[in-house]
């Protein structure tokens, strides 16, 4: 009986002393400014991964990938390179939201090809500095894609991801000091793994979910096409509606890619929250631009105004959103960009292309 209890009392005191080291490093961390590094769909590619059937009837797309990713010619390194050099001792690490390759693999082993290409690709200039990624509806479009990714870019992930951190497809979560990034698989969202994620930090200081498609729809192309939502339903579902009110109410940031766009907007609602949706992209640049254009400001685009004409369904939708967007922002051309956390301020910078010294943009995010 003594030597249980003496057994009982050291699992205790070892628990006890790891839960304080625990929050002692969150704690240290909390006061701590840092920064993570973003970039958008890359679209990585090897023409020697399709068959002649896909490279006919993507040809265009191909060769788009192609060009990004020449490697005299191409931005696509040396937009990955250019954000390299960001890294610094704030920099906590990067992530990348979908679409990291083509996809139209001939057979599974081609897309695990060009996972595993991209992967070195993408890591080598970062060095130790950890790069997370989530799937994109290209990444699963090959045979076997979703078996692709599971064999090819999770075991990476494992190796990078905090030890005992739970991982399934590309659900996942990652705690720095007091704040929360959630990322969340586009194929297989896992809504159950979000739901208890976020109820276990009910007061986190941050909460950034990032998913390759955006959660608030986009202004133009397939609006319904978002986060728990497919393009065929008229209505909010209520997996999307909860996880909404969930995000809202701890004043999240969502990070998407998907629409080839750079964007900011605030939705905001009263009894809900504030969810606040960036939007980058890292696919081509035009040469004769040296800086960004002007952004659109209006949230609601001609062909939306169209779609929600010609289409109840998308209307219908809209509706849940389009009153609540307080501010929005959007424009083209591509590049990468630096979240910078420092206490309760969130400040996203946008650097267009390659560029290195100054960014393009400047969002005060909280």
């Amino acid at each position: 009986m003594k030597k249980m209890l003496w057994t009982m009392i050291v699992v205790w005191a070892v628990v006890s002393t790891a839960q304080e080291a625990e929050q002692a490093v969150k704690a240290e961390t909390a006061d701590k400014a840092y920064n993570v590094i973003m970039f958008g769909d890359l679209h990585y590619d090897n023409m020697d991964c399709h068959d002649e059937k896909k490279k006919e009837e993507r040809k265009s797309e191909f060769t788009r990938n192609v060009n990004h990713w020449n490697p005299e010619k191409g931005l696509a390194r040396k937009i990955i390179k250019a954000a390299a050099s960001k890294v610094n001792d704030e920099t906590a690490f990067a992530l990348q939201v979908g679409d990291v390759t083509q996809g139209d693999g001939k057979t599974l082993e081609a897309a695990m090809q060009l996972f595993k290409e991209v992967i070195a690709e993408l890591t080598k200039p970062f060095g130790k500095t950890p790069v997370y990624i989530v799937k994109g509806n290209h990444d699963y479009r090959s045979p076997g894609g979703r078996k692709a990714f599971a064999e090819a870019v999770v075991p990476y992930l494992k190796t990078i991801l905090p030890e005992g951190a739970e991982i399934k497809n590309s659900n996942y979560a990652v705690e720095h000091g007091p704040d929360l990034f959630l990322f969340l698989d586009l194929q297989v969202p896992d809504f159950e793994f979000a739901k208890k994620t976020l109820e276990a930090h009910p007061n986190v200081r941050h909460l950034f979910v990032i998913n390759h498609l955006p959660f608030i729809p986009n202004p133009g192309g397939r609006p319904s096409w978002t986060l728990f939502h497919t393009r065929q339903q008229p209505e909010v579902t209520e997996k999307q509606l909860e996880f909404r009110k969930m995000v809202a109410k701890r004043n999240g940031i969502m990070l998407a890619g998907h629409i080839h766009a750079n964007s900011l907007t605030d939705y905001k609602r009263e009894g809900e929250g504030r969810i606040t949706q960036i939007t980058v992209s890292s696919m081509g640049s035009s040469k004769k631009r040296t800086e960004f254009p002007k952004p659109t400001t209006e949230y609601s685009s001609a062909v939306l105004k169209a779609l929600m004409v010609t289409n109840p369904k998308v209307a219908k939708y809209m509706e849940e959103f389009t009153p609540y967007v307080v501010k929005h922002e959007r424009f083209g051309d591509s590049g990468y960009g630096i979240i910078k956390i420092n206490g309760e301020h969130v400040t996203f910078e946008l650097y267009r292309a390659d560029t290195t010294e100054k960014p393009g943009v400047v969002w005060e995010l909280r």
